[in-house]
């Protein structure tokens, strides 16, 4: 458990990577805003399922993770005002892994997850404010 937990958003979450990141963050005992856009569900890498609360706009405690519905395609990830004001305010961290990666997919698709998704990720940051930031132990 760290000293000084974090409260994370973490986009992708429903994904591998983002799946394993939000449970060893959670276990470290920081407080993860799960975005998922696809999947209901997420999983460890090794196969166990991650429990999480669903989100209701507020921020987990320290230690837990609340699963959110958003889209990284849309301005506010697709948040009501707010969820996404509740959240924002709270945020220390925002790790960004929400992506198209299928090699099949079209060049529409690409920009609008990939480069569309980060500028609203942006955005979203931008919302915050100058905060001093911490770092994790």
């Amino acid at each position: 458990m760290t000293r000084n937990p974090l409260r994370i958003l973490v986009t992708g979450a429903g994904g591998l990577l983002g799946s394993e990141l939000s449970g060893a963050l959670t276990e470290r005992g920081h407080a993860v805003v799960a975005m998922l856009h696809h999947s209901a569900a997420m999983h460890r890498n090794d196969g166990r399922p991650l429990s999480a609360r669903p989100g209701d706009g507020t921020l987990p405690l320290p230690g837990e993770v609340a699963a959110l519905r958003g889209d990284v395609r849309q301005p506010g990830l697709g948040l009501d005002g707010a969820s996404l004001a509740e959240i924002v305010r709270g945020l220390d961290l925002v790790i960004h892994g929400a992506a198209a990666t299928g090699f099949n997919l079209s060049e529409r698709v690409y920009r609008e997850m990939n480069i569309g998704g980060t500028a609203n990720v942006l955005a979203l940051i931008g919302q915050r404010g100058r905060r001093r930031s911490r770092c994790c132990t």
